[in-house]
């Protein structure tokens, strides 16, 4: 069974958005409404440019770039199943219990450790503790065949 907008669309191709328009609707309107405002936005665009055109530029790096650090946190959050809220609300120290670092060292920022198998998140690791469990394969197996060989050494 086909199933068609109002401009004839096929929704089963094209598909509809999260309110039910369809999709090519929608991009055709979006388009046909920069031709017509094109001009107003671009002249608001340099307005801004022209009074302080190096204080624009930066801000417009700083808010990207920040806009992208928050993205990637958040997209790493989901993963793991916790809110930003709660990654915000932790805190920002390893959850190994004798490791005393308070930055997260190494590259990036607060490993999210987590079980591979359920993606239950487990707690904040420095790079040091989150490198050393995958190196390990996050096995308890190899870890205490790890604390053997050093026991016997």
């Amino acid at each position: 069974m086909k199933q068609f907008c109002k401009h004839s669309h096929d929704i089963l191709i094209v598909g509809r958005d999260i309110n039910g328009t369809c999709l090519e609707c929608k991009k055709i309107r979006s388009k046909s409404f920069y031709k017509v405002n094109s001009t107003r936005l671009n002249e608001a665009s340099k307005v801004k440019y022209h009074k302080d055109p190096e204080k624009f530029i930066n801000y417009q790096r700083s808010r990207s770039a920040e806009s992208h650090k928050l993205a990637i946190l958040k997209h790493r959050c989901k993963k793991v199943g916790i809110t930003l809220e709660h990654y915000n609300s932790l805190s920002k120290r390893c959850s190994f219990k004798s490791c005393s670092a308070v930055k997260p060292g190494g590259i990036g920022d607060w490993h999210l450790d987590h079980d591979h198998a359920t993606r239950k998140f487990r707690g904040l690791l420095c790079h040091r503790h989150n490198l050393a469990l995958g190196l390990f394969h996050d096995s308890i197996g190899e870890l205490q065949n790890a604390i053997n060989y050093l026991l016997e050494n």
